[in-house]
């Protein structure tokens, strides 16, 4: 057993002690073996922080981001909103399974994103967020769009367990995006490089046209990805003819040096077999600065959070 601590500005958290949950270390590889298993620890806390635009990591997690749900919604009234992002955070905490979850905001956009270690997990954490979400939808904000990511071999169990009447209150057709497993390397995960306060994502959206001349592309990617030590990282993720890259670097910095580095390939992508439909980065605001010089010229939308937790400890 080890504690678990949160210190941010705006942000208390009381110091609770969990049992660890551990997971074999993930490699690089193009198979992803996920079990159905009952979460081994939960979190109980009240996350009591005055700016609910933060978002909490296990810095000691094991297993990569294959398992998420992400809503967008747009916010039109901030003073019926606020207190329900709180409530969704402090919801999140006490919901097992979680390997990360919490809010970024572009303007009046907000995104909510939570990865998981299984898919019992999501589907438990999704039917206690639901009724949040749709609190939100009554009168504070419209969601724009919702997706829910996983491997193959589980994503039609998320899909027949979420096409319910949750949804249906949410009033939006979900998007499912199958975590790739069938480009050689589909993904890769750094775990004993952990997470800090400065970790920040970048998630491009393409649209492919051609798959057979973009899937080399992509594996050279992904391979220049693994060789940086400041990118955690790398999944793809699609739906049909969609792709998103999921990646997460250690700090600004690291995700700058990675555009500079992969900017040919990304240059010949999007000149043949794709297009580029939008860019996401997420991350503190300082951090994000960072990356902005190399990263304008694709219209980015750049969602920022106030503080980035990360759990202190080690498993045993």
């Amino acid at each position: 057993m080890f504690k678990y601590l949160f210190l941010t500005p705006f942000f208390f958290a009381k110091l609770q002690e969990v049992h660890a949950f551990g997971l074999a270390p993930s490699r690089l590889s193009s198979r992803v073996a996920l079990t159905g298993v009952e979460p081994k620890w939960t979190m109980q806390q009240e996350i009591v922080n005055s700016d609910p635009f933060l978002r909490v990591f296990r810095s000691q997690s094991k297993s990569p981001p294959l398992i998420s749900y992400s809503p967008y919604f747009r916010v039109k009234s901030w003073n019926s909103a606020t207190p329900i992002f709180q409530e969704m955070l402090n919801e999140a905490a006490s919901t097992p399974g979680w390997e990360h979850f919490g809010w970024s905001r572009a303007g009046d956009y907000v995104r909510w994103d939570t990865t998981f270690d299984d898919v019992e997990s999501l589907l438990a954490s999704f039917e206690t967020i639901s009724p949040l979400m749709n609190q939100l939808l009554a009168d504070a904000a419209t969601v724009e769009r919702l997706n829910f990511a996983a491997p193959s071999t589980i994503l039609s169990t998320v899909q027949s367990k979420t096409a319910r009447s949750a949804l249906k209150e949410l009033r939006t057709k979900p998007v499912y995006y199958e975590t790739v497993e069938d480009i050689q390397t589909g993904y890769f995960h750094k775990p004993e490089k952990g997470l800090s306060e400065n970790t920040c994502t970048m998630m491009p959206h393409f649209i492919i046209k051609d798959w057979k001349t973009a899937k080399p592309l992509m594996q050279e990617i992904i391979e220049a990805a693994n060789d940086e030590p400041g990118c955690t990282y790398f999944g793809w993720e699609k739906s049909n003819n969609r792709l998103i890259a999921r990646e997460t670097f250690f700090d600004g910095d690291s995700m700058k040096a990675h555009v500079e580095k992969v900017r040919p390939l990304l240059d010949k992508l999007v000149a043949g077999p794709a297009e580029l439909e939008k860019l996401e980065i997420h991350g503190p605001e300082i951090q994000v600065e960072k990356v902005k010089p190399v990263t304008d010229t694709f219209m980015p939308q750049y969602f920022q959070s106030n503080a980035m937790q990360s759990t202190e400890g080690a498993a045993p």
